[in-house]
C-alpha cells in the first residue's frame, strides 16, 4: 500500500498501515504535515520514495528512503555531473502531487494490478473536500483554508453524476490519464468516490475481489529498495560547492551576455524579434559545464518576459515610433530582471525565495508581495 504525506494523519486515525509514502514537494511544510501525526512508531513502519528536492528531514521520519532524480530538474543536473559514474534512478514524473509520483513510480517498478482509494481529485461537498481526520482540516473538523480552498468546476464523477474540482486537482488528473496511457498492459481500478480518470475502470470496494495470498510485504518493500534503489551514497558538500560555485559564475556571465545583445539597434518589430531568437540559442546552445541547465533555470522567466513584450510589439507593428519606444520601456524591464538574477546570485544562492518563506510562514504575506513586486 502506497499513500501520498496529506493522508497519512487520516490513515493513522483510522489504524490503516500504509507500506511506502511518495513524496514530490520540496517545501518545508511537508515535513511539518507528518509531523501532525504524531506517531513515530507508526512512520517508522514505512518506506519514503521522492525525488531528489525534496527537504531533506522529511527522510529522518521513515524507516528507509529511496531517491528517484526528477527528469529536468536543475538539481537532478548537477547531481549528475557530481556523481557521473553512479547508475542512478530517474523517474519521468510529472510533476503535481504525490499522487502523480507515487504511480510514476510504481508503474515503472512493473506492477500490473493496481487499485486507487480516495484518489477522489474531487468532491461532492466543497465543504466537505478531504477526509477530515486529515492535515487540511483544524482540530474538531473545521476546514484550514490557508491550506486548501476548494474549486467549483464541475467534472464526471467515477460513479456516476459528477463532482467538484480546482485546478491543482483537474491538472494532476490530465497527468494521471497521460501515465495511464502510457502503459497499456497495467489493470487500474479506480475504487474512489471522486472524479473519473481516464484509462482506469471503476470499481466500487464493495465489489473487490483479491485472489492472490497476501505476501511478505517487508520482504516485498525491501526487495523493491534493493532493485530501485541499489546504492547508498554520502556525498561530501566540497565536489558540489565547487560545481555550483562554476554555475554561479556562468550565470553572471551569462546575465551580462543575454543583457548586452539588447544594445543592438531596434527599427522596427522584427529587429526585437532578432534579439530574442539570438538570446534563446545562447541558452540552448552555449557553452556550459553542465549541458541543458541554463535553459532550465532561465527558460521560464525569460520567455514569459520576451512572450509578454511580443505581444505588445505585435499591437504596435503599424506604429515604428510607439514600437521603438515601447522597446526601450520593455529593455529596461528584461534589464531589471538580469540585475535581480545577478543580486540573487552573487548574495542569496543558498537562500529560500520569498514563495517558499511564505509557506513556510517565515515571512508576512505582504513583505513576499513587495519583494515579487
Amino acid at each position: 500500500m502506497c499513500c501520498a504525506t496529506s493522508t497519512l494523519k487520516s490513515l493513522n486515525a483510522y489504524g490503516i498501515q500504509p507500506d511506502l509514502v511518495a513524496v514530490m514537494e520540496r517545501a518545508k511544510v511537508i515535513h511539518e504535515w507528518i509531523a501532525e501525526t504524531e506517531d513515530d512508531e507508526y512512520l517508522k513502519k514505512i518506506k519514503l520514495f521522492s525525488v531528489n528536492h525534496t527537504y531533506p528531514p522529511v527522510g529522518d521520519f521513515f524507516s528507509d528512503w529511496g531517491i528517484a532524480l526528477k527528469s529536468y530538474d536543475s538539481g537532478t543536473f548537477i547531481w549528475r555531473e557530481l556523481l557521473s559514474d553512479y547508475e542512478d534512478s530517474t523517474l519521468d514524473i510529472a510533476p503535481n502531487s504525490g499522487t502523480n509520483t507515487a504511480l510514476s513510480f510504481i508503474c515503472d517498478m512493473g506492477f500490473k494490478q493496481i487499485y486507487l482509494f480516495g484518489i477522489d481529485l474531487g468532491y461532492h461537498d466543497p465543504e466537505h473536500h478531504h477526509s477530515r481526520k486529515s492535515a487540511y482540516y483544524k482540530d474538531g473538523g473545521n476546514k484550514d483554508t490557508k491550506r486548501f480552498s476548494p474549486g467549483r468546476a464541475r467534472r464526471p464523477a467515477n460513479y456516476g453524476g459528477h463532482v467538484f474540482t480546482d485546478g491543482i486537482f483537474d491538472s494532476s488528473r490530465i497527468l494521471l490519464e497521460r501515465r495511464i496511457s502510457m502503459h497499456r498492459n497495467i489493470n487500474i481500478y479506480n475504487c474512489s468516490d471522486g472524479v473519473k480518470i481516464g484509462g482506469s475502470k471503476p470499481l466500487k470496494p464493495s465489489k473487490l475481489a483479491l485472489d492472490v495470498a497476501i505476501p511478505d510485504k517487508v520482504a516485498v518493500t525491501d526487495k523493491i529498495f534493493e532493485v530501485m534503489f541499489p546504492k547508498r551514497l554520502e556525498v561530501g558538500l566540497e565536489g558540489a560547492e565547487k560545481i555550483i560555485g562554476t554555475v554561479q559564475e556562468e550565470m553572471l556571465a551569462l546575465c551580462d551576455k543575454l543583457s548586452s545583445m539588447m544594445d543592438a539597434d531596434v527599427e522596427e518589430m522584427s529587429d526585437v524579434l532578432t534579439i530574442f531568437e539570438e538570446q534563446y540559442k545562447t541558452l540552448k546552445f552555449g557553452e556550459f559545464s553542465i549541458k541543458d541547465l541554463m535553459p532550465v533555470l532561465f527558460g521560464g522567466s525569460l520567455m514569459t518576459l520576451q512572450h509578454q513584450t511580443m505581444c505588445v510589439v505585435n499591437f504596435l507593428t503599424e506604429h515604428e515610433v510607439e514600437c521603438v519606444t515601447f522597446w526601450e520601456e520593455a529593455k529596461n524591464n528584461l534589464n531589471n530582471y538580469f540585475d535581480m538574477v545577478r543580486d540573487k546570485v552573487k548574495n542569496e544562492m543558498y537562500t529560500l525565495d520569498y514563495y517558499t518563506l511564505k509557506i513556510f510562514g517565515e515571512v508576512e504575506p505582504d513583505d513576499a508581495a513587495k519583494d515579487a513586486g
